[in-house]
Order: structure tokens, then C-alpha cells, then sequence
């Protein structure tokens, strides 16, 4: 009787694909590298929460009688420590502490008097530029309110004008002006309706000759055209630019808002 051909048993391996294979040889090692690391990291983890921080002082007492409890240094300046302590921040200068504790944090007295003075001067100069920048903006915003509150009493009562400008001054410009006058008009519709047109604009001279504008914000540039309301009223005299002699009437004078 002949034997039975023998079998041979297939083993896992041999059942998969060479390339899962491979890759089971390569993710295994760092599987076990990932969990020895995740291992690690507890452990550490643990440990530090184990810890307890230890303050620099668990109470540190100032000249004037206040405590400060459980306080971490966070910083040593020229002037004093910046500490950490139970109930928040605070700034602490050498000058209220102990003589140990000065001594403990290298306390330099003449080097702190220095810093304290050059930051003490250096607050005064901010709050001087403060107090200095809230008066021109107040006396901005007053000046501001002022040319419009004069605007509207010239559009009231002063004349519109267009000038010429001849030459200007630190005070204002010589000018050759003429008055504007709106004329009404009417217009008739397809229909035979009138209503009221678009005013008719006419220049009539304003003065006998060359005047001068004050108040003229801001100044415009010899032989350009200004526009704006003048007062009727002659103020005073200027010289003449080309004479020298007071006879050039001054009039105020408020240049059209844009």
C-alpha cells in the first residue's frame, strides 16, 4: 500500500499578499515605538503634576505693613521686583522692601534713584504732551464750530463775491472783486405750465477798486479765482502793495465751504 503524498501547511504568512506582508514587518516596530513614546509622555505628565512650585516667598511684607502672599519673582529690574502672588500682579520697589531682600536681589540704590528719576520725568513729559495735544484739539474743534457758525451769519448777511486774487499777504489777499447776483427766471413747460427756472447769475463790481480779504482760510496763490461771502463793511485800511500808502480798503471775508 502506498503512502499518502504528504501536505505541506500553508502558514499565514505564505497565505497574504508579499506587499501586507512587508508592511506588517514595517508598521509593527513603530507601533510599539508609538506606544512605548505615549507610555512615556504619561509617565512624564505625572510627575509634573506631582510637583508643587515652591514661591519665592510664601509671605513678603512691605515697609507700610502690607502682605503679599505666596509671591513668585517674575522679574528683577533696576528700580524693584515684578512678583506673582495669590491675588494677581504687582510692582514692588526696593525702596519698600527689607535690607535682606534688597541685598538677596542685588539692590543698587543710586542706580535705581537714577531710573526712577528718568522715568519719573519721562511720565511728566507724556502727561505735559497729553494735556498739550487735548488743548489743540479742543481749540481745533471750538475754531472749527466757530467758521461755521460765521459762515452761516455771512450767508445771512454778507455779500456773495468772486475775486481775482492779486497778490496775498501773511493776512490775507488783495483782490480785484466782483459781487454775484442770482436773478429769478421762469421757464414755461410743453404744456404751458411756468415754474420757477435755474437762477440767472450776474457779476457787478464790488468796491472802486483793489481790497483786501482777511480771515481767508486757507490763503490762495496770486492770479487764481476765490469765492466767498464778503462783509460790506470797511474794517480798517492796509498799504498798498505797489505804494506802500493806507489806502486799500479791509474787508472780512469767509472763503464757500467746499
Amino acid at each position: 500500500m502506498k503512502p499518502f503524498p504528504s501536505r505541506k501547511v500553508a502558514t499565514i504568512s505564505e497565505n497574504r499578499h508579499p506587499i501586507c506582508v512587508y508592511f506588517m514587518r514595517i508598521a509593527t516596530p513603530a507601533l510599539i515605538l508609538i506606544l512605548v513614546l505615549c507610555t512615556s509622555a504619561a509617565m512624564i505628565a505625572e510627575e509634573e503634576k506631582e510637583k508643587i512650585e515652591t514661591p519665592d516667598f510664601s509671605e513678603l511684607e512691605l515697609k507700610d505693613g502690607s502682605v503679599l502672599i505666596e509671591c513668585f519673582v517674575k522679574r528683577v529690574s533696576t528700580e524693584g521686583l515684578v512678583i506673582r502672588h495669590s491675588t494677581g500682579m504687582a510692582e514692588v520697589s526696593f525702596f519698600d522692601l527689607d535690607q535682606a531682600t534688597q541685598e538677596k536681589y542685588g539692590f543698587d540704590p543710586v542706580a535705581a534713584l537714577a531710573a526712577y528719576k528718568k522715568r519719573v520725568d519721562w511720565e511728566r513729559t507724556l502727561r505735559k504732551e497729553r494735556v498739550l495735544e487735548a488743548a489743540r484739539r479742543q481749540a481745533a474743534e471750538e475754531h472749527k464750530q466757530a467758521e461755521v457758525e460765521r459762515y452761516e451769519v455771512a450767508k445771512e448777511n454778507w455779500v456773495p463775491c468772486e475775486a481775482r486774487v492779486v497778490s496775498s499777504a501773511e493776512a490775507g489777499i488783495y483782490v480785484i472783486a466782483r459781487q454775484i447776483i442770482l436773478s429769478p427766471t421762469q421757464i414755461r413747460s410743453t404744456l404751458g405750465f411756468v415754474r420757477p427756472g435755474p437762477p440767472k447769475r450776474k457779476l457787478k463790481r464790488f468796491g472802486l477798486g483793489m481790497i483786501f480779504l482777511k480771515n481767508i482760510e486757507p490763503i490762495p496763490v496770486a492770479g487764481s479765482t476765490w469765492q466767498g461771502y464778503i462783509n460790506p463793511v470797511t474794517v480798517e485800511v492796509a498799504p498798498d502793495p505797489d505804494t506802500g500808502e493806507e489806502t486799500i480798503p479791509v474787508h472780512s471775508a469767509i472763503s464757500n465751504k467746499p
